[in-house]
């Protein structure tokens, strides 16, 4: 697993958890912007059209996010 997209995955959960339930691609980059976290805009609109419509919870019980995101470190074509 890479660093990178683990540290975006929770600033998305950070960021869902604490409320904010139509989380864009700018709010990720804020949040990894303030504690100096590369923000990789194709990674970030990767995990967010896997979960894009989706509860939190289901999103992650049926690894929407984590396969996507985690397993396969480079954009998809």
């Amino acid at each position: 697993m890479h660093l990178k997209n683990m540290k975006m995955l929770a600033a998305f959960l950070l960021a869902v958890l604490g409320g904010n339930a139509a989380l864009s691609a700018a709010d990720l980059k804020k949040i990894l912007g303030s504690v100096e976290a590369e923000a990789d805009e194709d990674r970030i609109e990767l995990l967010l059209s896997e979960v894009k419509g989706k509860d939190i919870s289901t999103a992650l019980t049926y690894h929407y996010c984590t396969t996507a995101f985690i397993l396969h470190p480079q954009p998809r074509p």
